[in-house]
């Protein structure tokens, strides 16, 4: 009995060792009256400097841990974000920021402060029209991006030119992801989970070894 009792209070001062040990984490909520522009946070960034990126739906607002720097549309200023509606951001190898708003993608240059539209077109005239859906990079540096109702485009970050992929269901598109062997894994709202791995020439559906689907869509109740 004494041996379990030993036991027994050896475990509770271990565990009460571990809770004075734990670290602490405190949460302060950040909202419009810290000059947040917009209260809907749609995507969240930190770049290499320590910033941390807002995009809202009423404009891109940069942290430095104490005040938040706010960047809109400005009619009068042509190097201005030209759309507010924020819905991905990036930041690339060199340390440039890709912003994806509701009209294409603009590029930050933190030396002025200002933006410049990507307005690179495709070799068939094809430029991006649509909302940015979300931005990513490949192991090459090359930036891949998913276009709401247009599908995928890649931005090869050595030739700087635009390829356009028409993938089936672009409309249903939401999320992009490039693993370590340079397979692409796309997303689609309601209709699973699907790979290539030779730059879209096929799409397949990810399944299990049984050919049972591992991510389908949920039946209505």
């Amino acid at each position: 009995m004494y041996k379990r009792l030993f036991f027994l209070v050896l475990i509770l001062a271990s565990l009460s060792a571990n809770c004075i040990n734990a670290e602490k984490y405190y949460f302060q909520h950040l909202g419009l009256k810290n000059k947040l522009s917009q209260s809907s946070v749609l995507c969240i960034l930190q770049d290499k400097s320590g910033f941390m990126w807002f995009g809202t739906k009423d404009g891109l607002n940069r942290y430095d841990g104490s005040n938040f720097r706010t960047f809109k549309y400005d009619y009068q200023n042509p190097r201005s974000l030209g759309n507010n509606t924020i819905n991905a951001l990036h930041e690339n190898k060199d340390g440039k920021l890709w912003v994806g708003t509701d009209n294409g993608i603009y590029l930050y240059n933190p030396v002025t402060e200002s933006f410049s539209k990507l307005e690179t077109t495709t070799q068939d005239s094809i430029y991006i029209t649509q909302p940015i859906v979300q931005i990513t990079a490949d192991s090459y540096g090359n930036i891949w991006l998913i276009v709401e109702s247009q599908g995928v485009f890649l931005f090869d970050n050595n030739k700087q030119v635009l390829v356009h992929y028409p993938v089936p269901n672009a409309h249903a598109l939401s999320s992009i992801c490039v693993d370590q062997q340079n397979t692409i894994w796309i997303g689609y709202k309601g209709k699973g989970l699907y790979y290539t791995s030779d730059q879209f020439k096929t799409l397949q559906l990810f399944t299990t070894q049984d050919e049972k689907k591992h991510f389908h869509q949920r039946p209505h109740l």
